[in-house]
């Protein structure tokens, strides 16, 4: 059988049915590609009073199936995108093809809006080279001719973050592999997150995502996750399977990832912000990531994408830079020229200068940017940040260039506005790649000092 995780293809044969119409089975099989399609071939379809000739497509919330080697399986929000007539010996069916959004797999079905958890275990690929750790170690003895490989198993970290009410962990595994005249051990780091009372679907994969994010930060590029598995919890549903002999409460869960796998994994040396640099303050770290994590939600988000899609449009990415820039000031709050308080009497002093000729479209328009008239220009929100960056930090931005600020600013609003008279000041592609590159890294700056490492 191969692999059935998140991170490799296979093909899965056996019966599906919908939930509570177990008896209703129809035979299917599921193919995964981990970058590509998530699919499910029927023979037959769970819609037969639907016309084959009918443009409306149906969906199901879940659909359960048993594969033919015993594993359950879960397929959440599940579409059909294809169907037709398959003629073969003298009879007629109805050939379905569906596409879904998750799969589980397990001893057991679950229901996402049901089904808790008690742990969720990650494996994300860098995170050995994050670890920077050589549990091995090689020996020979002369005198019986032997030679002796050792291992000695690195301390688990563990952390209580108090915002999200749980217990985020990293845990040394060991595999072992045998073939004919070889033997292969391998050691490994699965994460493993324990909330402080069950949680469901929702709650671990936000979790999930903000760790991936965060170590994305970490190693330099998009983190690609490996493996999800989800420890469930035993409610008097699952109890009854539970007493079954073999039963595991791990569950697999497979979705499409966003991030591409790389074809080589990093080397300690490749790792910017490995852990032995972090483990003095990682607690602190961990911590404030997941307090602000809210907040700050759409500037990783931003990051998190730009990272991903490198192969965006040069103004695109530009632009999105920008927004992120904004994005971080204005939920920090340092973007005012003066209190709201202050500026509220002037604010209605200029509202009250609209002319009443004006159109009411043009009034709303001008009031509006009234509205935000106390809020830092992009120039002066660009120079107030770089003026208070590390001078090499600031040079790696800047390149000491005084009109940085100037020109950004002007990139922008030709990029916003096309006004021809901006076209001459703005960016050619080529600085406006690097200017990109250099910005995100600017927040990728402010994403550090925020947590408390830079």
């Amino acid at each position: 059988m191969d692999k059935t995780i998140i991170s490799e293809k296979f093909k899965l044969r056996g019966f599906w049915w919908l939930p509570l119409k177990e008896n209703e089975i129809i035979s299917g099989t599921l193919s995964y590609d981990p970058e590509g399609l998530m699919e499910l071939d029927l023979d037959g379809t769970f819609w037969p009073e639907t016309s084959i000739n009918n443009n409306d497509y149906g969906y199901l919330p879940l659909l359960y199936g048993k594969t033919h080697d015993g594993k359950y399986c879960t397929l959440v929000d599940v579409y059909e995108v294809f169907s037709s007539l398959n003629y073969s010996h003298g009879s007629c069916i109805i050939i379905t093809r569906v596409i879904f959004n998750q799969l589980y797999i397990g001893d057991g079905y679950v229901n996402p809006d049901l089904t808790l958890y008690k742990a969720a275990l990650i494996e994300f690929m860098d995170l050995g080279a994050w670890m920077h750790q050589d549990p091995f170690s090689y020996q020979q003895l002369k005198e019986d001719s032997k030679e002796i490989i050792m291992y000695s198993k690195p301390p688990s970290i563990s952390v209580d973050v108090e915002f999200i009410k749980a217990t985020i962990s990293i845990n040394p595994v060991i595999t072992h592999t045998r073939y004919y005249n070889s033997y292969t051990c391998t050691n490994k780091e699965i994460i493993r997150i324990t909330p402080f009372s069950s949680q469901n679907i929702e709650w671990n994969l936000k979790v999930l995502f903000n760790l991936q994010k965060l170590f994305s930060l970490f190693i330099g590029r998009p983190i690609y996750i490996i493996r999800i598995q989800l420890l469930l919890f035993i409610d008097n549903e699952i109890k009854s399977r539970s007493q079954e002999k073999n039963f595991s409460p791990l569950v697999d869960l497979c979705f499409n990832q966003t991030t591409k796998r790389e074809k080589r994994e990093l080397l300690p040396p490749q790792i910017p912000f490995s852990c032995p640099i972090l483990s003095n303050n990682w607690e602190i770290i961990l911590n404030n990531w997941f307090e602000k994590s809210t907040s700050l939600e759409t500037v990783t988000a931003l990051n998190f994408g730009l990272s991903i899609n490198r192969d965006l449009p040069v103004d695109f990415k530009f632009l999105a830079v920008i927004q992120a820039i904004e994005s971080f000031h204005r939920i920090k709050g340092n973007n005012l020229y003066m209190s709201n308080e202050d500026y509220e009497p002037i604010r209605e002093i200029l509202i009250k200068a609209i002319p009443e000729s004006l159109s009411s479209a043009h009034l709303d328009a001008l009031k509006n940017r009234i509205k935000y008239g106390n809020q830092y220009s992009l120039q002066k929100l660009l120079e107030l940040i770089l003026k208070n960056l590390p001078d090499p930090i600031a040079y790696l931005i800047t390149k000491n260039d005084n009109n940085f600020s100037r020109r950004v600013v002007d990139t922008r609003n030709y990029l916003v506005h096309r006004d021809k008279s901006l076209k001459s000041k703005a960016f050619d592609d080529k600085e406006m790649f690097n200017a990109s590159e250099n910005l995100k890294l600017l927040i990728e700056f402010l994403l550090l000092r925020e947590i408390g490492l830079a």
